[in-house]
């Protein structure tokens, strides 16, 4: 494949996408042998549940269909940094997952114990 710069604008917004589904698979359904058609039929990734209009118009500039019509890096650049300082100060959105620590060596205590954290007996 040729790469030229005006191509990496594309995985640029793949990228944008995967961390904004939290590293969801792109195009999980579509063979990898099909994928040129899949895009030239004017097929791009979904919006993500929690990604804001903004950065997905982004990421639609990113997929354009003429590779001219890409913005450039420090279009993405400027065009992000305004998108996250509208966001300053806003809460985060809670997403209803779970992560554990496959590091931690500890078990973590039970949930359904009895015993709070703050009824733990501590040596000082």
């Amino acid at each position: 494949m040729l790469f030229l710069p005006l191509f990496s604008q594309w995985s640029f917004g793949v990228l944008l996408w995967e961390l904004m589904t939290r590293g969801a698979p792109p195009y999980p359904d579509v063979n990898s042998f099909d994928i040129t058609v899949y895009l030239l039929q004017g097929r791009r990734l979904l919006q993500p549940e929690y990604c804001p209009d903004p950065l997905y118009e982004v990421m639609l500039k990113c997929w354009h269909p003429k590779p001219e019509m890409r913005p450039a890096f420090s279009e993405l650049v400027s065009k992000i940094s305004t998108i996250f300082s509208t966001f300053l100060g806003e809460h985060y959105v809670h997403v209803n997952a779970t992560y554990v620590n496959v590091k931690c060596i500890a078990p973590y205590p039970s949930l359904l114990s009895s015993q709070h954290s703050t009824d733990m007996d501590v040596d000082t």
